[in-house]
């Protein structure tokens, strides 16, 4: 069970509306409240298959990461870890063997966590934490707590089909149909900008960073199909 003072932390991860801040708050809090020396958060995409750094703590202080873009195919453990939404301990021989030589050069990195981060049991995004000294029985218990964790920082307040006005649900629909910009301009008879509008709405009351976030969350939770 969490304690009270995280409890209110993740309250205010929760009603946080700017996906930035809130990505922000998440990885912060891994480094107050969890015994780790540096943490990372990181934004998935289902349909692309794109992995992208967003901010990295070390030392209590907070920078940006958003240089470090790859496939998740080309990290084995973390695919394994997203696409299953099973957080995953690499120890050092997997982590040298599987990540890419200069990141862990240029991160000095040994044994990693991955603690996908999920929305409705859609992958969005992973936190990657190391520099772990306690004993093995603590590490598995910080792993569960880490895991609710991210799962309750994650979630928006309320995510029902009631979410979305009709308007959101109907181009978020023909997105998820395979339709671009202006094939859904064309459909419903409006400007591709306001598209734009719409998407951007949905992307933002359904708390995901993506548009293909949004479609994988609204299939999984019925809003569109």
């Amino acid at each position: 069970m969490m304690e009270g003072h995280l409890q209110d932390f993740l309250k205010k991860i929760q009603i946080q509306s700017d996906m930035k801040k809130k990505s922000e708050l998440i990885v912060w809090g891994c480094s107050v409240y969890f015994p780790f020396q540096r943490a990372c958060i990181f934004s998935y995409s289902p349909f692309s298959s794109s992995i992208e750094g967003i901010y990295l703590v070390e030392k209590k202080q907070i920078s940006t990461l958003n240089r470090i873009k790859t496939d998740v195919h080309s990290i084995p453990p973390i695919y394994r870890a997203v696409t299953q939404n099973t957080p995953l301990f690499i120890n050092s021989h997997e982590t040298q063997a599987a990540f890419p030589e200069q990141i862990i050069n240029e991160y000095n990195l040994t044994s990693v966590i991955v603690i996908p981060i999920t929305i409705l049991n859609v992958s969005t995004g992973f936190l990657l934490l190391d520099g772990f000294d306690g004993s093995t029985e603590l590490l598995h218990q910080l792993i569960s707590q880490l895991s609710q964790y991210a799962t309750l920082a994650a979630a928006p307040l309320v995510v029902t089909s009631g979410t979305l006005s009709k308007r959101e649900s109907e181009v978020l629909q023909y997105l998820a149909n395979g339709y671009d910009i202006n094939g859904i301009a064309e459909q419903l008879f409006i400007s591709k900008y306001t598209v734009r509008d719409y998407l951007s709405s949905a992307v933002r009351k359904l708390g995901v960073r993506h548009r293909s976030e949004a479609v994988a969350v609204g299939i999984r939770s019925g809003m569109i199909v």
